[in-house]
């Protein structure tokens, strides 16, 4: 079994009998399958997002009862963007918070580079 974060996203899928797990994020989740027609509510995909894992710890048997369970809560999604001086691109980051929709990354390190060469001078 592999469990592993950073992909915003909650997903388990089985690989060659192996299990692979991502947490998902707390906070700053997002989910890249969206359609404007079909969503449901951007609730769903910005919430917080953890697991819960049980079963007999350092067990290493075959067949040993373990299990798995994705939670999903909302959190104060204002409280975190309250702090937007600390953020590059504030308004790309509040949809992002809100709405679910990713921004774009390589806007951000182009960002962060000018910001270090003004650091410098």
């Amino acid at each position: 079994m592999v469990i592993y974060g950073h992909l915003h996203c909650p997903y388990m899928n089985k690989f060659y009998n192996k299990t692979l797990i991502n947490v998902g994020s707390v906070g700053n989740s997002f989910n890249v399958i969206r359609d404007k027609q079909k969503d449901s509510d951007v609730l769903e995909i910005t919430a917080s997002h953890y697991l819960i894992l049980e079963g007999e710890y350092n067990a290493k048997e075959y067949g040993a009862d373990f299990s798995f369970e994705f939670v999903r809560v909302q959190y104060d999604i204002d409280k975190e963007l309250a702090d937007l001086d600390q953020n590059l691109e504030p308004e790309d980051y509040e949809k992002e918070l809100r709405e679910g929709v990713y921004r774009n990354m390589s806007k951000i390190e182009d960002k962060a580079r000018e910001l270090e060469k003004k650091r410098k001078i």
